[in-house]
């Protein structure tokens, strides 16, 4: 039986290296992997920090993942990059797309918003019993221990509300740091 298993981690953890890496592992060895991503900074590509990439399905909120998944000949595996970003009947598409089709499903994302709420797509991947693997790359807080907490940096200050969705990168207006539980509390960021 094959299973729908979520690999969570906070930003710069690996999340998307891995994926990239299993989907790279089964394409040598000539197997049809299905990459999907959500939400990316690059559409129509999985594109992690450390510049490894590959071309992937955008998925929106309005995608049909059920009819999506269905239109394919069945794939070996298939991978949701930005799984957080899934909508609860997408996320229930999957689970039964795993039962019915005997493949595999590997979703990778955050557990948690930056406000410390579990995103509802990551919310409905545990309320479907899907495998729960944290993702063993600790990130490190500038302080130096383990990175905990996504942050949302606007203008220099850690900001605790607002939308849950808004993508961003270090450079733009809207960036994200990953802290530790103190600094994230405190609202601290790395010292000039």
């Amino acid at each position: 039986m094959s299973s729908l298993v979520f690999y969570y981690g906070t930003m710069s953890s690996g999340k998307t290296t891995l994926g990239l890496q299993i989907r790279y592992t089964a394409v040598t060895e000539g197997y049809e992997v299905l990459l999907l991503t959500c939400s990316s900074r690059t559409p129509g590509r999985v594109v992690s920090r450390i510049g490894v990439d590959a071309p992937a399905i955008e998925i929106t909120e309005s995608t049909d993942l059920w009819k999506l998944l269905a239109e394919r000949a069945d794939p070996h595996s298939v991978i949701v990059d930005e799984a957080q970003f899934l909508t609860p009947c997408q996320v229930n598409d999957l689970a039964f797309y795993v039962d019915e089709t005997n493949v595999p499903v590997y979703a990778f994302g955050l557990m948690t918003t930056f406000s410390q709420e579990l995103f509802p797509g990551s919310r409905q991947l545990i309320n479907v019993g899907a495998e729960l693997i944290h993702v063993p790359c600790e990130a490190l807080c500038w302080c130096g221990q383990q990175a905990t907490h996504n942050a949302r940096v606007i203008s220099g200050e850690v900001v605790k509300k607002g939308p849950p969705k808004l993508v961003g990168d270090i450079g733009g207006e809207v960036g994200y740091q990953v802290l530790c539980r103190v600094h994230y509390r405190s609202g601290q960021l790395r010292p000039n």
